[in-house]
């Protein structure tokens, strides 16, 4: 979080945020972020807005927010965009380090290794619902246009 709110101000935007502890913080998250007069919601990657992905997708879109989301599910179920790593390329890392392991490595030994794929999507979709226009470059670059 501390990197988004160091870039806010450069990029001319503020930002709201709010805690979800679990799925039953849902409703009231979205509560707060009504009455915050917020113009999009950035969910955070994370095993909870995993979970309730489709939910979060479901009440951005009541609210008429876009919502940029890590999991393409989200997206699929009515978020507007979606940058998130790999997880196919990640489990395919994960595996290589297995093998190591496997083969005699010391887990402690095997260095850390972040994504190195990562992949976008767009919901045109919800683009249309909220009267969004997406660059056509932008089209262009997404790993899947959902329409």
């Amino acid at each position: 979080m501390m990197s988004l709110e160091a870039a806010a101000p450069e990029l001319g935007v503020s930002l709201v945020s709010v805690d979800m502890k679990s799925a039953d913080d849902l409703e009231s998250a979205f509560a707060k972020i009504k009455n915050s007069d917020v113009g999009a919601v950035l969910e955070i990657a994370g095993a909870l807005t995993f979970t309730v992905g489709p939910e979060t997708a479901d009440h951005a879109l009541g609210a008429h927010l876009p919502l940029s989301s890590a999991f393409r599910e989200t997206v699929m179920a009515g978020g507007l965009v979606s940058l998130g790593p790999d997880f196919a390329a990640m489990i395919r890392q994960a595996a290589a380090q297995i093998d190591k392991i496997i083969k005699g490595a010391k887990p402690a030994d095997i260095p850390v290794e972040q994504p190195t794929k990562y992949d976008l999507y767009i919901n045109l979709k919800t683009a249309r619902l909220l009267n969004l226009t997406i660059p056509p470059t932008l089209l262009a670059r997404a790993d899947e246009v959902i329409e």
